[in-house]
This record gives structure tokens, C-alpha cells and sequence, in this order.
């Protein structure tokens, strides 16, 4: 499910959304319930904040990144991911 997560980042990239979205699909389809933190991630990456941030709200062991994750700037001013951090106890 990596190769997806990666896909639909590198495809949105460039331009290429409908690649970028079948990629998407793939990752959803293919464990969404083990992948939320990597959906969230690929929305956030599109500035899909609404998106983004109902996938946070899933519960996913590697929640504990989204703090320092590069990829959620597109995010990080939403009053709403500020919430979440705080209430899973992370620094904002």
C-alpha cells in the first residue's frame, strides 16, 4: 500500500490526477482501514482539508507522526488539525 500512498503523492505532483486519484482508490480498496494516516495523507497533500482531516479521525498506529509530517502543511493552519493534535496529546 506504499507504492500507492507514493503513487497518488507523485502523480498529484504532476499534474496527473487521474492517476493520481486510481492510485487513491487503490490505497482505500486495498486496507483503508490500516492506511487512514496514508489516505489523510495523500488529501492533505491535495489541500482536500475537509477529506483530510475525516481520515485523521480513524484510528491508525501511526497516528503519532502527524505532528512532524511534512506533507500536512496544506493542513497544519485548519483549526481543526490543531484540535486533534491536541486532543491525541502532540505538539502543534
Amino acid at each position: 500500500m506504499e507504492q500507492a500512498t507514493g503513487l497518488a503523492l507523485a502523480f498529484h505532483a504532476l499534474g496527473r490526477e487521474t492517476d493520481s486519484n486510481a492510485a487513491l482508490s487503490r490505497l482505500i480498496s486495498g486496507g483503508a482501514a490500516n492506511y487512514a494516516y496514508e489516505v489523510a495523507e495523500v488529501y492533505a497533500y491535495r489541500g482536500a482539508r475537509n477529506e483530510a482531516l475525516q481520515w485523521y479521525v480513524q484510528k491508525d498506529a501511526t497516528l503519532k507522526w502527524i505532528a512532524r509530517d511534512p506533507t500536512l502543511t496544506n493542513v497544519a493552519s485548519d483549526p481543526r488539525y490543531k484540535a486533534f493534535l491536541r486532543k491525541m496529546n502532540l505538539p502543534e
